[in-house]
């Protein structure tokens, strides 16, 4: 049937990163994986796999795909527009014949694309852009990272997403809504409470679960329900269910392509905050990206290949070569550590909370100035902080630059 058609393309970061290319054919997004993505450029020629039909609702899908089935990682709407056939008016039959040509108005590609299958495989095809109007040399996907959309990058995403992907009931929401939070507020001992798709049993919600400047349990579940959008990119070794986080006493993942360094070791507060700025000078000095937490002690967290063991090691005898006067330099941290954002069981209801570089100066830093009270708050306010570790690992550097 002739007429314009919907499509769109997801930058999508599974095993590898890929754009998903999906027009929309006899009510069913007809799918193409594209590993370097689509571009304007005529000259270049794009490998595309074939892959299953996707049902219509996935055509505004921007989130996160649970870790561990088919095509786990972060998407975005990378484009998204119509289209509509060009020389062969039914393209369900070009694409059985292996060749289809189909003109695109989106809102980063433009003009007549052909897809064309190969002999190498019954999914292999080709995608490429007839020279036009709309053709830009050079043109590469790359240089155009942003969502459509939401304006935001796949890492934005990735840090907040606002939903998770399900394959059996599709898009769910990654925040709770304002009857969900109201309704908790509203529930007594042994209420069944809704959210994030599951019911939850509450118990003994105005119980004092934490001594001094006291949390409730009722306090502690709106915060760990606030704060599961924020988490759950953490915690996707460990679980991929929101609500699984709501129920959970504290979060903690395993220390996997991470360098961790624990500054704690018996060293007082204000020798870890030296150490740490001494760390924040290595780093640039190295051009690492880091994250930087403070809950029970200092801790810094590298993206990393490998095991990054003996690298923590070395880097800290060199911490000590400057600072000897201190027992502890830093030291790989333990199989597991507590998640960022994880609630600490100890007096106050602190938070195991990222901070920026920045606040290493400032003369009034204190791990109990973060609170389940205070921490959503500052959350909003100035974003997750420690989003840079979620980036892909890497090889760590020599450290003869220290």
């Amino acid at each position: 049937m002739a007429g314009e058609r919907r499509f769109v393309v997801q930058r999508h970061r599974a095993t590898r990163l890929h754009y998903d290319f999906r027009l929309e054919i006899d009510g069913v997004l007809v799918s193409w994986a594209v590993p370097k993505g689509p571009t304007l450029d005529p000259k270049v020629r794009r490998a595309a796999f074939h892959v299953e039909d996707h049902p219509m609702d996935y055509i505004d899908f921007e989130g996160v795909i649970p870790a561990g089935g088919y095509g786990g990682g972060d998407v975005i709407v990378w484009d998204a527009g119509t289209w509509e056939p060009y020389k062969d008016p039914d393209p369900g039959a070009a694409v059985a014949a292996g060749e289809l040509h189909a003109r695109l108005h989106g809102e980063k590609l433009r003009g007549t694309f052909v897809l064309v299958k190969t002999k190498q495989g019954k999914d292999d095809w080709l995608l490429l852009h007839k020279r036009d109007e709309h053709a830009v040399d050079g043109w590469d996907p790359e240089e155009h990272p942003r969502s459509v959309l939401s304006g935001r990058t796949s890492e934005e995403v990735l840090a907040d997403p606002d939903r998770l992907w399900d394959p059996h009931t599709g898009a769910r929401p990654l925040k709770a809504s304002r009857d969900e939070l109201e309704a908790l507020d509203r529930a007594g001992d042994g209420d069944t409470w809704h959210v994030y798709g599951r019911d939850l049993s509450i118990n003994h919600p105005d119980k004092v679960v934490r001594k001094q400047a006291p949390a409730t349990r009722r306090e502690l579940l709106r915060y760990a329900t606030v704060m599961t959008p924020t988490v759950l990119p953490y915690m996707r070794a460990v679980t991929t269910d929101p609500a699984a986080l709501v129920e959970a006493a504290d979060w903690r993942v395993p220390v996997t392509n991470m360098a961790v360094i624990d500054l704690g070791g018996g060293n007082p507060w204000a020798d870890q905050v030296v150490l740490a700025q001494l760390y924040r000078t290595a780093f640039e000095h190295l051009r690492i990206r880091a994250g930087i937490k403070v809950g029970p002690a200092i801790e810094l967290w590298v993206p990393a290949t490998g095991d990054p063991t003996g690298w923590i090691r070395s880097l800290a005898r060199s911490m000590a070569a400057v600072m000897p006067e201190l027992t502890h330099h830093g030291a790989p941290a333990g199989p597991t550590v507590l998640a960022p954002y994880s609630p600490i069981a100890a007096p106050g209801a602190p938070v195991s909370t990222p901070i920026g570089w920045d606040e290493l100066d400032d003369p009034d830093l204190s791990p109990d100035n973060f609170t389940v009270l205070t921490v959503p708050e500052r959350r909003d306010a100035r974003g997750d902080l420690f989003a840079v570790v979620l980036e892909p690992p890497r090889d760590l550097p020599a450290l003869d630059q220290v």
